[in-house]
Parts: C-alpha cells; sequence; structure tokens
C-alpha cells in the first residue's frame, strides 16, 4: 500500500524522469504508443502489459515501466529500456499521468465521492448545485463526463488515469473550475485516480 510518506519520493523519482527523457506522452495502453511514449506495461483486468512488449518496440516506445520483471528477451530490451518498479508502478502511471500534463487538478477544485452506494445520486446533487449557484462544474461518474451539455463516455466509473487526466485537462480548457467525480473502490485499489490532488472528498457509508 502506498503511504502518505512514500508518495513524495515517488513523484520526485517520476519528475526526474520525464524531465531527464522528455517523453511524448504517457500511457498503460499498447495501442495508445507513439514515437518517444513512456509506456506502463501493467496487469490488466485479463492480459499483462508485457505481453505487448514487440507492439511497443515496434509502435516507438521510449522506455517501459512494469510491475513484474520483464522476460529474458534481450532483443526488446536492447532497443528501449525496461524499469522494474514493483508495487509503484501502478501508482506511478497515475502520477505521471498527471505530471505529463501540467497537473490539470491543481487548477481544479477536485471533489471526490466513494463509498459502497450512492456515489451517482450524490455527485449529480453537488454537480447540479454548484452550476446553480453559477459555478462552472463538470461531473465524471457512472454515467460518463458531462460538461456545458458536452459529453463523454466512458467504460468504467473511474476510468484509467490517461483517460481522467486527458478529461481533466479538456474540460479546463473549456472553462471548468469544480469538477465532482465518483470514485469507485476499484478506482482506489488500482491506483486510477493516484495524481490528483483533491480538495474535498465524501465517504458515503
Amino acid at each position: 500500500m502506498l503511504t502518505p510518506k512514500d508518495l513524495t519520493p515517488l513523484v520526485d523519482r517520476i519528475q526526474k524522469l520525464l524531465e531527464r527523457s522528455r517523453f511524448a506522452k504517457v500511457t498503460a495502453h499498447s495501442k495508445n504508443i507513439t514515437p518517444h511514449s513512456l509506456f506502463f506495461a501493467l496487469q490488466g483486468a485479463r492480459r499483462h502489459g508485457m505481453e505487448f512488449l514487440s507492439e511497443a518496440v515496434r509502435a516507438g516506445a521510449g522506455a517501459i515501466i512494469t510491475d513484474h520483471n520483464p522476460p529474458h528477451n534481450p532483443q526488446s530490451s536492447s532497443e528501449i529500456p525496461i524499469e522494474h518498479w514493483g508495487s509503484l508502478a501502478q501508482p506511478a502511471h497515475g502520477i505521471a499521468a498527471s505530471l505529463i500534463r501540467g497537473r490539470p487538478s491543481s487548477k481544479l477544485k477536485m471533489i471526490g465521492v466513494t463509498g459502497t452506494s450512492g456515489k451517482t445520486t450524490v455527485t449529480h446533487r453537488i454537480f447540479h448545485a454548484l452550476n446553480g449557484l453559477g459555478i462552472s462544474c463538470a461531473l465524471l461518474g457512472t454515467n460518463g463526463g458531462k460538461f456545458k451539455g458536452q459529453f463523454w463516455n466512458t467504460t468504467n466509473t473511474t476510468p484509467d488515469p490517461d483517460w481522467i487526466q486527458e478529461w481533466l485537462s479538456e474540460v479546463y480548457r473549456l472553462g471548468a473550475t469544480h469538477v465532482v467525480m465518483e470514485v469507485s473502490s476499484h478506482g482506489l485499489q488500482q491506483h486510477r485516480v493516484t495524481g490528483i490532488e483533491w480538495d474535498s472528498v465524501a465517504f458515503l457509508n
């Protein structure tokens, strides 16, 4: 488990890596790799990211960070560096996704709502209340993303870090000042929201 005292050195480590290598983007999806991407090869729901090592090399990944020891593959490993970060790889992905986009959550008032049930109802009420007061609030959760009549489809209540950070950047660009988000237990366990700088959080029980 990532503790608060682990967070600062991890952020510093990632920041130095991004500054040193100047990656074009960060992704955990092999299909989204472009030349000089930082690819996080992590355990997915069905397959592990290291199964897509050859695809990552062909797509031009600049480096790979993984949570498992990479298989012995001299040809692939000689082309791009592979670093084994163990249990820190997953939270590192969320932090890197935020840093490479300029920490969009730091420019917004972030409200997170988690718990067993009631997340959708509570986030919608907060969303409507704030907008009713003239505050530009965006919403992200089970029913997707919403801001100023625009809608974004999602496959999970709490999407992956790449999607979340890109969306936060987009709604900030569109004029949002506040964001209210549903945060699922899976989202917390899989560090999908690690890297978000929260202002307020609520736990429903």
